[in-house]
């Protein structure tokens, strides 16, 4: 049903983009979607680019599918794609993730050759095959992988053990790699492991063992979803929904590395934020269009930044001094109007009463004259 309903998400937004046609005369820049994202993932990364743009500039976007889709769905997409622009009405291409960047690899030269590409939303790719693209760049995302691990300590001083979660690509084997690293210099009060993926216990994780894990942490620990991508494991949903699925489980605070999983479940994490990365894309492909080399083009990570679900953290006890000042907040829990908010409320409640007063005191004078006459 998931996979059902993705692909029909895909189908009309294809439809949608063969209907909605793009001005001639304005510039316009095609941003391609990998689905295996969230859709405020998609939202954000859209919202990013579309504000750092030129106002001039139209921004298509399209959803290219995901790793599991065959052959003909792509040449699909690429037909599209191809029916609606030429060489000459296309001024970019952004892929916003692999599948999207992997889509432009096979299909550029046949869709637009001389049209400059960037990626974001992943990692740097192989800089051999970058290097022979013309006009490529892109930004690199780094996840907050030993900002995590130290984000869980400032949080939960008292934590003693991190159960890691991870799948068997190669990427959660290099993410795993950092987690082991940045959690050396508290070895001496916690332990890190890595259910599925340690001796004696290397048969991985399906959704009922990771379902059972999460349940047997207790409430000293932590969750650390590294990757874990259920699609090629099992039929359940994506990573928002692991999120939701380990916080429901488990006693133990859930934290991540990827924005998709917090207001889902997570904790909170030191995560690449959505709209961080459209922007940074939006600024590459400016400086492209301006005539920078992009094979020389020196791009940066933007920086991971910490990200917290004030309502998780509420129901975990810890305090809002720990990273109300220091990290950006989702669902925020209502502060009762205090201090300076009091003040003017004060104010106009005092007004008010007295202009009442004043108009009783004047009705009453008047209603009393006639009478003193």
């Amino acid at each position: 049903m998931f996979l059902f309903s993705r692909n029909m998400y895909c189908i009309v937004a294809v439809c949608c983009f063969l209907l909605c046609g793009t001005s001639a005369s304005a510039g316009a820049v095609l941003l391609l979607h990998s689905t295996d994202t969230s859709s405020d993932w998609i939202a954000g990364v859209t919202e990013g680019l579309v504000d750092t743009l030129p106002s001039s500039m139209n921004v298509d976007a399209l959803p290219v599918g995901n790793a599991q889709d065959g052959v003909e769905h792509f040449e699909t997409v690429f037909q599209s794609i191809s029916d609606k622009y030429g060489d000459q009405s296309l001024d970019g291409l952004i892929a916003d993730g692999p599948v999207a960047y992997a889509f432009l690899r096979k299909y550029r030269e046949d869709l637009a050759p001389l049209v400059p590409v960037v990626y974001c939303s992943m990692p740097a790719p192989d800089p051999q095959r970058l290097m022979s693209c013309a006009s490529c760049s892109g930004v690199p995302m780094d996840l907050g992988v030993a900002e995590t691990v130290d984000f869980i300590f400032a949080l939960r001083p008292e934590t003693s053990i991190v159960v890691g979660i991870i799948d068997g690509s190669d990427e959660s084997q290099r993410l795993r790699r950092q987690a082991e690293a940045a959690i050396a210099p508290y070895m001496d009060r916690a332990s890190l492991i890595f259910p599925g993926y340690e001796p004696g216990d290397d048969n991985g994780l399906d959704m009922d063992t990771l379902r059972d894990v999460a349940a047997s942490v207790p409430m000293s620990g932590a969750i650390l979803l590294l990757q874990y991508d259920p699609v090629a494991t099992s039929s359940a949903p994506l990573q928002s929904g692991v999120s939701r699925m380990l916080a429901d489980r488990s006693d133990a605070p859930v934290f991540a590395v990827r924005q998709q999983a917090i207001g889902s479940g997570a904790l909170g994490g030191v995560v690449p934020v959505a709209e961080d990365q459209g922007r940074q894309a939006g600024l590459v492909m400016q400086r492209i269009m301006e005539g920078e080399d992009a094979t020389t083009m020196l791009v940066e990570a933007v920086p991971p930044v910490p990200v917290v679900d004030q309502t998780v953290a509420a129901r975990f006890a810890i305090p809002a001094a720990l990273y109300l000042d220091k990290a950006q907040i989702v669902n925020p829990i209502p502060q009762p109007a205090t201090g300076e908010n009091l003040e003017p409320m004060t104010g106009w409640l005092s007004g008010g009463l007295l202009a009442v007063v004043l108009m009783v005191f004047l009705a009453i004078r008047r209603t009393g004259t006639p009478k003193d006459r």
